[in-house]
């Protein structure tokens, strides 16, 4: 029995080159740029402030990415808010991985985003107003615990 034709052939070739091409692809991709960059920013935490000046407010942000699942992620952050006793849950969005909370005299929000397969960035925001000192410390203190809970490496540099 032939099952191959002349006309069928071409088009059991051209599939079998995509078959292979795809499972050739994504192999190549992993040693791209990307996947080298990648392992530079993982577990850094970078850190942006403005002071204020004048009457104009400040702000303190800072993020981080991991090699660890968003849920996760946000799910130890906001369990580490709740036993933080001087602080108190302002608003909670699960499923856009949203928390705010605040002290009773500064507010700070998080956010943790998936950025893939356990790949997760936190990002720390925080105001400063005039005559009130920066929180990038505090933050950044937060977020190297919350590295730690969660048993990922994390250094400020």
């Amino acid at each position: 029995m032939r099952f191959v034709n002349r006309t069928t052939r071409p088009l059991l070739i051209l599939c079998g080159l995509v078959a292979v091409n795809a499972l050739i692809i994504p192999r190549i991709e992993a040693n791209t740029p990307w996947g080298l960059i990648a392992g530079r920013v993982v577990g850094r935490v970078k850190q942006l402030s403005q002071k204020p000046k004048e009457d104009q407010p400040g702000f303190d942000v800072a993020t981080v990415i991991l090699n660890a699942d968003a849920t996760r992620v946000y799910t130890t952050t906001v369990d580490m808010l709740r036993k933080n006793q001087s602080l108190h849950i302002v608003a909670e969005d699960p499923g856009d991985r949203t928390v705010e909370f605040s002290n009773g005299t500064r507010s700070a929000g998080i956010t943790v985003s998936n950025l893939g397969t356990r790949l997760s960035q936190i990002l720390v925001a925080s105001a400063t107003k005039p005559g009130e000192d920066s929180a990038t410390l505090r933050i950044v203190e937060g977020i190297l615990r919350v590295c730690q809970a969660m048993k990922v490496t994390c250094s400020e540099r």
